[in-house]
């Protein structure tokens, strides 16, 4: 989960010619700098991923994730 995620903002900050700016404050800075990003980003980065342990839901937010990142391609 961790390396989808990671993976995820690399992306967004080289879609959108952002320096990546560390660990912290991830979500905050898309958000401000990014104007390319998926559709509901932060719910996904934030509410159901962040909070997803193993069990249901899971794999369900790994495919709405990457779906998101489809959509930049787009």
């Amino acid at each position: 989960m961790a390396a989808v995620l990671a993976s995820t903002f690399d992306i967004l900050f080289a879609v959108n010619r952002q320096l990546h700016p560390g660990e912290k404050g991830l979500i905050e800075h898309v958000e401000r700098h990014c104007i390319h990003q998926p559709r509901r980003m932060n719910e996904h980065a934030q509410g159901r991923l962040t909070s997803a342990g193993p069990g249901e839901g899971v794999l369900d937010s790994l495919d709405d994730l990457v779906d998101g990142r489809y959509e930049l391609h787009r």
